[in-house]
């Protein structure tokens, strides 16, 4: 996965990676389908963007009934994840 070879500092340098976290940090909970309408990409992007924010920690998932919403670790992206 392209994920694996990723850098902590390189989290930053991709701008839907950003605004996945903001809104995260505006509406924590929400699923795929409303965050995906919410920024307008396509679910796929989402789930890729997702998983690598999720293999660094900063994004977690809680799972109700049969929909996974996800919530984020940090309030946002910190000088200190920037710089790891």
């Amino acid at each position: 996965m392209a994920h694996k070879l990723l850098e902590r500092g390189e989290l930053t340098d991709n701008t839907l990676r950003e605004r996945i976290m903001d809104l995260l940090v505006q509406t924590p909970g929400s699923y795929l389908g409303k965050m995906g309408r919410d920024l307008g990409v396509p679910t796929s992007t989402l789930k890729y963007h997702l998983n690598i924010l999720r293999s660094f920690e900063l994004v977690t998932t809680v799972k109700k009934g049969r929909s996974r919403h996800y919530v984020p670790k940090r309030r946002r992206f910190t000088e200190h994840a920037k710089g790891m």
